[in-house]
């Protein structure tokens, strides 16, 4: 029989597997090389795909490009993507929406240089929507590689987790009374 503190060894060893590993891109179709599939867009009157990402010129109104998708619930989700705007001669602003919450710091407006932006999306719900809220008039927003992974939240305990501990506890406390009948 294993003794008791081996087996509580193993069993911290296992909680502490999945701690801090981040998952794959839980977005659909990121880099746009299959046009909009997995995108729903609306409000925008001229749009385009092609190696470049997603082109988007709404003009007059709020373009949006959202995708709702699943996750785990309480894992913490971040987004990344690249974004540039042109500014054209009228006005060019892009936001982003987190089930329908301004991502704070996502608004770039004016000329914008093709670049890499990165948020704290905040922890998962198990099914999550990103919006891409843009407009140019009378030019185009790029946008391309959206990802968004979600990371264990270390603050609280997975169910998994917790059972584990839980096991091992039982195992130790089990250990423990049979020494003491065996001693008696």
């Amino acid at each position: 029989m294993m003794k008791a503190s081996r087996l509580l060894a193993v069993v911290l060893a296992t909680v502490g597997l999945g701690v801090g590993a981040a998952h794959a891109n839980l977005i659909t179709n990121g880099d746009f090389s299959a046009g909009l599939a997995g995108w729903s867009e609306t409000n925008s009157c001229c749009n385009s795909t092609d190696a470049a990402g997603f082109h988007e010129g709404a003009v007059g109104t709020n373009g949006m490009l959202s995708q709702a998708f699943a996750d785990t619930v309480g894992d913490l989700l971040t987004l990344s993507f690249e974004y540039g705007s042109n500014g054209g001669s009228g006005s060019a602003y892009q936001y982003v929406t987190f089930d329908n919450v301004l991502v704070a710091g996502s608004l770039v407006s004016g000329a914008s240089a093709y670049q890499g932006y990165a948020f704290t999306l905040g922890s998962a719900t198990g099914s999550d929507t990103i919006t891409f809220n843009g407009r140019n008039d009378p030019s185009y927003n790029v946008l391309d590689n959206v990802v968004v992974t979600e990371a264990p939240n270390t603050n609280v305990p997975e169910p998994a987790s917790l059972a584990l501990i839980g096991l091992g506890l039982a195992a130790l406390g089990f250990s423990r009374r049979r020494k003491q009948k065996e001693t008696a």
